[in-house]
Parts: structure tokens; sequence; C-alpha cells
């Protein structure tokens, strides 16, 4: 696989994922995780359906003003990358979206502010299979590499009209994985990982 960040294509994940410190290169090209990421400070979540319940309510129909009308005014965010705005509920959940020029819906993302605190619910072990990976292999054999189904965190719609996703594993000890994959013929592309405290 290519020396590419698997947010290269993504500017939702280059904003959102500040304090996930990784990024590796599968086997064949020298891979080395970046160095252990800072304890984590941010509270585990528990819940999946909750902690994904407006993510999996939105789509691609949807647009800025539809989120509006459903959530409630978000809470916009810019950075040098541009805005993404957070349609957060009661309890701090919810989901980060960024939008066309249109006001159509690019890219949504399940609100976090610590990947790590999906770690219990994803039931991810051997983290270090991630240098056993090449592109183009079939979601099925990723997951199978890790022992549990992925998370999916976001969905994506590229420049060229192409919808990708991205699928989380996370072991308890912190090691994760982020990888992306086609909707279509679900085949990695790209992919990224740090490996745990304790690897």
């Amino acid at each position: 696989m290519k020396k590419k960040r698997i947010f290269a294509a993504l500017a939702l994940v280059i904003m959102l994922l500040p304090l996930t410190g990784c990024a590796g290169m599968l086997a064949g090209e020298g891979a080395q995780p970046q160095e252990t990421m800072p304890p984590m400070t941010a509270e585990m979540f528990t819940d999946l359906a909750s902690v994904s319940k407006r993510y999996n309510e939105t789509d691609f129909d949807d647009t800025m003003e539809t989120l509006t009308a459903r959530y409630g005014e978000p809470q916009e965010v810019q950075d040098e990358n541009g805005s993404f705005w957070n349609f957060l509920d009661e309890n701090g959940e919810g989901l980060s979206a960024i939008f066309f020029a249109d006001g159509s819906l690019r890219s949504k993302m399940i609100y976090f502010e610590d990947i790590r605190q999906f770690a219990n619910l994803s039931g991810a072990s051997h983290i270090e299979n991630v240098t056993l990976l090449n592109d183009n292999m079939e979601y099925e054999v990723v997951a199978a590499a890790f022992g549990a189904p992925g998370i999916e965190i976001l969905r994506t719609i590229t420049e060229n009209g192409i919808e990708q996703y991205l699928m989380l594993w996370v072991s308890e000890d912190g090691g994760m994985v982020q990888a992306l994959f086609d909707s279509q013929d679900n085949k990695l592309e790209q992919i990224s990982y740090a490996f745990g405290n304790e690897a």
C-alpha cells in the first residue's frame, strides 16, 4: 500500500482526530506506529446505540437545513482545514458533519473527544495483526484479523462521488486501527494504527 495517511482525503477526520496520534504504514514499507498516546481523560463509551444514534439517523440525503431542523443549531468549529459542525444532545453525544457548498452532506462522523473512548465497545484484540494486512483485502478479512467487527465511525463522499467508510478497532490497552473502505466493493483502501501501551 502506498505511503498515505488514512486521512489524506478526509478533511473531517483531519479536523476531528487530533488525539489519535497515529499513522502507520502497512507491511513491506517499514511499518512503524507512532509513539503511544497520552493518558485519556474523556469518559469511556458504554452504549454504542446511544453514541451512534444521530450518526445512524443521518444519510446523504440530509443537508445542513434538515439536520438543524432535526437536532437544533449545531456548534461550528473552525480551524486551518475549514469548518465542521457538531450536532450534540444533552449528554454531549452526537454527530459531526461537513457539508458541500450547496449545503448537502459530504461527511458524517460519530462525535467523540478521544477515539479510545470506543475501547469498551470494540472487543478488538491482536492489533499487531495490522502489519499483515494489504490493500484490497475485504472487510470480513480485516475484521477477522482483529477478532471482532469494526465500528463504523465515519462515512464520506469524495469529490468524485465515491462513498467511503471508516471502521475502527480499539483494544483495551489503547491500541487501535482505523481502516478506510470503498462502499462499493468493501475493500481496504487505507489504514492508520497505533499500538497500545502494552505493545
